[in-house]
C-alpha cells in the first residue's frame, strides 16, 4: 500500500475509535483491521498486538482493557505522525 493511502486509512481507523466502539467485539474488529496496517514497523506491530491481546480476553476488567485500548490508539498515532514524516 502505498505510504499516503496507509496514513489516509489509519486515520479512518482512528476515527472510528474516537466515536467509540459498541461492543467488544466491534473493538475487536477495529484492531483486526488495524494490526495488519501497523506491519511497516515490527515494534508498532507487535506492540499493538500485545495490548489487543487483553481486548480479545473476555473477563479482564473494564480498566485493564480501557488501559489496554490506550495504549494501542498511542501506537496507531505514533505510526501515523512516523509515516507522515517519511511521506515529507
Amino acid at each position: 500500500m502505498e505510504i499516503r493511502a496507509l496514513i489516509a486509512r489509519l486515520k479512518e481507523l482512528k476515527a472510528i475509535q474516537e466515536a467509540g466502539f459498541k461492543s467488544q467485539p466491534a473493538c475487536i474488529s477495529w484492531a483486526n483491521e488495524v494490526a495488519p496496517l501497523l506491519a511497516f514497523n515490527g515494534d508498532f506491530h507487535s506492540s499493538f498486538l500485545e495490548k489487543a491481546a487483553y481486548v480479545n480476553t473476555i473477563g479482564l476488567s473494564r480498566n485493564l482493557q480501557g488501559t489496554a485500548l490506550n495504549f494501542m490508539v498511542s501506537i496507531l498515532q505514533q505510526a501515523i505522525v512516523a509515516l507522515s514524516c517519511i511521506s515529507c
